[in-house]
């Protein structure tokens, strides 16, 4: 916590106690409040006006982080009211009255500890309220930002594109990338924001008898054109069969209609399949991260199983299709 309060002290030295506070609230509670989405729509695009810089990114601590209004933005702010009214359900964090204690002592040199004790005092005097910027921090550094979860920061931008695209027949969004660097949670939450439905890679792996080469990328991509791709391109729900690769078995599977369709899974932008989407996402992973969390998603043995085959030809197949340059956007 003492590093967090120093990169405060060196970023925006003329703070006073409120506003350390009310970014320590956010730290463990995000907005802190429900949000209106119409209202939350018209209050950012009020504010992206008095916005000359880019938007930017400022990490918290816990998971939150401020998305700083930008001129960019002016195209954003349906996408920017969806993420903050999505980001204000997600449950608080515990440890915000250790954090507290910690503001308590740590020496601020922009005020002094009796005007610190006399904002707390003042603070839980009042039943802790939702707290405003001081004039002092208002005036130097002219905040216009949005807490958000990181996971729902990262989806400012292809959010507000995928609102863009002219909805003619259902939208089919593609989320490729490495192992283990969130295809699956992005989708999930790009699923519940759109309404969409999500269609898994995993379900057409090619059945172990019929694999080939270890060479070879275990997709059945003719399959997945006919049950889905073309279905999707005609403006139909897909029916297709879903691949158990535990069980090696097949179960029929279909997906109710939708404005939207996700397509999520490594080797779903292939050359192959490309022509069939409108819009496509990147994820990466750094590799020591994508370690640790193979290892706690498939344990010891799955993580050398991964390490040894899977993650090879992955990185064989983005290396050779050049698949993260090719998407729309890098997560």
């Amino acid at each position: 916590m003492n590093d967090f309060f120093e990169y405060l002290l060196s970023r925006y030295p003329l703070s006073r106690p409120q506003d350390v506070v009310k970014t320590l609230y956010q730290c463990f509670y995000g907005a802190g409040h429900a949000v209106d989405n119409l209202a939350a729509k018209a209050r950012i695009e009020e504010e992206i006006s008095l916005c000359p810089e880019a938007s930017r990114t400022e990490n918290l601590i816990n998971g939150y982080c401020r998305y700083h209004l930008g001129r960019e933005d002016n195209t954003r702010a349906l996408a920017l009211s969806i993420l903050f009214a999505k980001g204000a359900s997600f449950p608080p964090t515990e440890g915000f009255n250790e954090a507290l204690e910690n503001f308590r002592a740590f020496p601020f040199r922009s005020f002094t500890q009796e005007e610190k004790e006399a904002f707390l005092a003042f603070y839980d005097a009042h039943g802790r309220p939702i707290l405003s910027h001081s004039d002092e921090y208002k005036a130097a550094y002219g905040p216009h930002y949005r807490v958000l979860p990181e996971r729902c920061a990262r989806l400012v931008r292809p959010l507000a594109d995928i609102l863009l695209l002219p909805k003619t027949k259902p939208i089919v969004i593609a989320i490729d990338g490495r192992c283990g660097s969130g295809k699956t949670t992005l989708a999930d939450l790009l699923a519940e924001l759109l309404g969409a439905s999500v269609i898994r890679c995993d379900d057409f792996f090619i059945p172990k008898a019929d694999r080939g080469t270890p060479s070879e990328i275990n997709l059945d991509y003719q399959r997945f054109r006919h049950e889905v791709a073309l279905p999707l391109s005609a403006g139909n729900a897909p029916v297709y069969r879903r691949y158990d690769c535990h069980l090696d078995t097949f179960s029929p599977c279909s997906c109710p209609p939708s404005p939207y369709y996700i397509v999520e899974g490594s080797y779903s932008t292939a050359p192959q399949l490309t022509k069939y989407y409108d819009y496509a996402l990147f994820c990466d992973v750094a590799p020591n991260e994508q370690q640790k969390r193979l290892l706690v998603r498939e344990g010891v043995n799955g993580w050398k199983i991964f390490r040894d085959k899977w993650i090879p030809l992955e990185e064989d197949y983005l290396s050779k299709y050049d698949i993260a340059r090719r998407c729309d956007v890098l997560i």
